[in-house]
C-alpha cells in the first residue's frame, strides 16, 4: 500500500518544485539573483516603471476669424507607443479690464466638449494598424471666437520599447 502512494506523492512534489522555480525565475523576491527590473525572459513585457509612462500636451490657440462650428485636434504619443488615456481642456487666459470700471468678470467660455477619445491609426484600406496612438479632442465653438481662451489636449502614453 505504501508503494502505491509514494510515486504519486513524488510527482506532486516534483511538479510543485518546478512551479515554484518558474515563478521565482523572474520575480522580484528571488534572493541574490534576478529580479523583475533585470529580468530578460523572452516574450515577457518589460517592467512597468515611471520612466515608461509620459505625458504629451498640445496647446491650440483659438483663431478668431474661423467660421467653423467646431475646434478639433489630436495629440500623439511617440511613434510605436500606446496611449493609456488623455484629456481635453479649456482655459480662460486673462480677465479684461475696462478703464474706470475695473476688471470685467468673464463667464466660463462657451466651448463645450463634444468628444474625447483615443484614436487608432489606419492603413490605406481603412484597417486599424495597431493600438491607440493618440488622443482626439473636439469642442463646440461659438462665433465670434473668444481670443482669451486656450484649448489644450493631453495624452498619457506608455513607451512600449524602453531603452
Amino acid at each position: 500500500m505504501a508503494m502505491h502512494l509514494t510515486q504519486p506523492l513524488l510527482w506532486i512534489l516534483a511538479g510543485a518544485a518546478a512551479g515554484i522555480a518558474t515563478l521565482l525565475a523572474c520575480g522580484d523576491d528571488t534572493p541574490g539573483a534576478a529580479d523583475a527590473a533585470t529580468c530578460d525572459c523572452q516574450g515577457f513585457e518589460p517592467a512597468l516603471t515611471a520612466q515608461r509612462v509620459y505625458r504629451v500636451r498640445q496647446v491650440f490657440p483659438v483663431i478668431t476669424g474661423d467660421d467653423s462650428d467646431t475646434e478639433s485636434t489630436f495629440v500623439s504619443c511617440k511613434s510605436g507607443d500606446v496611449v493609456l488615456g488623455g484629456g481635453c481642456y479649456v482655459f480662460v487666459l486673462s480677465n479684461v479690464t475696462t478703464p474706470n470700471k475695473g476688471p470685467t468678470v468673464i463667464s466660463p467660455p462657451n466651448y463645450p466638449l463634444q468628444y474625447s477619445f483615443p484614436t487608432h491609426f489606419h492603413d490605406s484600406d481603412g484597417k486599424v494598424t495597431g493600438t491607440a496612438e493618440s488622443w482626439q479632442c473636439g469642442w463646440g465653438a461659438p462665433n465670434p471666437r473668444d481670443p482669451d481662451v486656450r484649448l489644450e489636449a493631453d495624452a498619457i502614453c506608455l513607451d512600449l520599447k524602453p531603452d
